[in-house]
């Protein structure tokens, strides 16, 4: 595998060439199952975290479902801040 050329990584299957060059990529099927999973079990850890200083951080899309979604059972599922009011 090259170390600059992207990649996809299926698990149990094969690691493959991938055009789109992104940094890291997932794909699942089924419901609850997911492409992408972070955790972190400490107080104020983050699982999964996203930036880019003229872009867009991290982003959902879905046609018929959430983009983005977050649940919490003490304090705030998903939180955004914007320094434009946007």
């Amino acid at each position: 595998m090259d170390a600059t050329a992207p990649t996809r990584i299926r698990n149990g299957v094969s690691v493959t060439p991938d055009s789109t060059a992104d940094g890291l990529q997932g794909y699942a099927t089924g419901a609850n199952n997911s492409g992408l999973f972070g955790r972190n079990n400490v107080t104020d850890g983050i699982g999964v975290s996203g930036a880019a200083p003229s872009g867009t951080g991290v982003f959902g899309e879905s046609l018929n479902g959430f983009g983005v979604g977050g649940r919490s059972t003490s304090g705030v599922g998903v939180r955004g801040e914007s320094t434009s009011g946007v």
